[in-house]
Formats: C-alpha cells, sequence, structure tokens
C-alpha cells in the first residue's frame, strides 16, 4: 500500500487564542484577590505572572499573521493500483466516464507505479 507524504502545519485558531487572553485574565484577577487577602505573600505575584503569560500569548496568537504551530507530515494512503483500476473499469462500463477519460486515467495510474 503506498503512502503519499505532504507537510502541514497544525495552527491554533483565534477562538483559541481568545480562549487564552480569557484564561490569563482569570488568573489576574485571581491574583488581584489573593494580593489583597494575603498582600506579604508571593503566590499573588506568581498568579500574576502565569495571567500576564496566557493574556500575552493570546494576543501575540490573535494578531499574529502566523501563529505557531507544530510540523507534522500528514499521512495520506493511496489505494492500491488495482483498486483504482478496477475503480475507473465500473466507471467506464457504467457510463460515466468516457473511453477517453478512462484510458487517460489508466494511463496515469500505471505510470505511478
Amino acid at each position: 500500500m503506498a503512502i503519499q507524504r505532504t507537510r502541514g502545519t497544525i495552527r491554533a485558531s483565534r477562538g483559541y487564542a481568545v480562549f487564552r487572553i480569557i484564561f490569563g485574565l482569570f488568573f489576574i484577577g485571581l491574583g488581584v484577590n489573593q494580593y489583597q487577602r494575603f498582600p506579604n505573600n508571593q503566590l499573588p505575584y506568581f498568579t500574576f505572572g502565569i495571567g500576564g503569560l496566557f493574556v500575552a500569548y493570546g494576543v501575540w496568537a490573535l494578531f499574529a499573521r502566523r501563529t505557531l504551530g507544530n510540523r507534522i507530515d500528514l499521512e495520506t494512503e493511496v489505494p492500491p493500483a488495482a483498486d483504482r483500476l478496477a475503480e475507473i473499469t465500473k466507471l467506464r462500463d457504467d457510463g460515466l466516464i468516457s473511453a477517453e477519460e478512462y484510458e487517460a486515467k489508466r494511463q496515469e495510474i500505471l505510470k505511478d507505479l
């Protein structure tokens, strides 16, 4: 079975970028609440930092021309030549494609072997 390889990029959607911003704002609000309750503790600063990172990355992804994504190999399986030939033969017999189209496609399939 032949495998055709192509290159692709997974990109975060705009909705996911907006989600990051909202999630970051939640953390910033949580940090404000913690700072009001425990001003001498370091935990509010940690939540400020986490929230700020989420907001910054979300805003960057929202307005960037190209968002970061993982490069992956997309693999698509090409059916065996015998199956493809049987399929176009059936199309020709049913009258869905002409004899010229059949012969052109047949030559294309045989050339891929």
